[in-house]
């Protein structure tokens, strides 16, 4: 027998929703700094590149780690 979904409470419900956009923004500021990254030449802006690639992928790690602390499925 299927186990029924619970039911998420408002709050749940608003904080699943923020979780999602934030981790989609986060895929698409990733993939633009990366083709930031693949089109400088300039060592200066390299470097601000792999920075920003860097900072960019910390934030999304904590985003899924978050989504799964709460018990969200995150969208692929």
């Amino acid at each position: 027998m299927r186990k029924q979904p619970r039911v998420l409470t408002v709050a749940e419900s608003y904080e699943h929703n923020y979780l999602q956009s934030e981790l989609e923004q986060t895929q698409n500021a990733l993939e633009s700094a990366y083709s930031v990254f693949q089109n400088v030449t300039d060592p200066d802006l390299i470097d601000s590149s792999i920075y920003e690639i860097n900072a960019i992928q910390i934030r999304y790690k904590f985003l899924l780690e978050k989504a799964k602390r709460s018990g969200f499925r995150v969208k692929p």
